[in-house]
């Protein structure tokens, strides 16, 4: 399933790729058992279950509090790394809060070198299994299609 847009609204001011988010995913594949998965980790009801990545109009409610977001979007800059206090303390506490976000920092630079949409086409390559060609997530230690091993179990 290709979603609608330029794909820069899954290019996140932190440096995220939002199409690897589980919970975009999920939304956008309607995949019941992901959306299941993804209301039991959040406490949230299913319905609630819902991004169309983080510059959109319609975002995870976590991502609806983001101090990056606010930060970044407040002072109107696209991405982090446009920010003269790149990176700043907010960013390196951030990459250091969960696996997924390991590298943001890197993938900020790496969006000034090679310019937003080349980035989102090098992710959306990235972010997909092998065999199949199937959107992978952050968290996919398995194709959930062919069922591929992509990471150690």
């Amino acid at each position: 399933m290709e979603e609608a847009g330029t794909g820069r609204e899954l290019a996140a001011y932190c440096g995220l790729y939002c199409g690897a988010c589980e919970t975009y995913r999920a939304w956008k594949e309607k995949d019941a058992a992901l959306l299941m998965k993804e209301a039991a980790e959040s406490g949230r009801p299913v319905e609630e279950i819902r991004c169309d990545g983080c510059k959109s109009a319609d975002v995870m409610f976590w991502c609806r509090q983001c101090r990056i977001k606010k930060c970044a979007s407040g002072k109107g800059l696209e991405f982090c790394s446009e920010c003269s206090d790149f990176p700043c303390r907010l960013v390196l506490e951030f990459e250091a809060s969960r696996s997924h976000h390991e590298g943001v920092a890197r993938e900020l630079r790496r969006i000034r070198e090679v310019g937003v949409d080349d980035w989102v086409r090098e992710q959306n390559g990235k972010w997909r299994c092998p065999h199949c060609s199937s959107r992978t997530t952050f968290y996919d230690e398995r194709c959930r299609h062919c069922g591929l091993v992509m990471k150690d179990e």
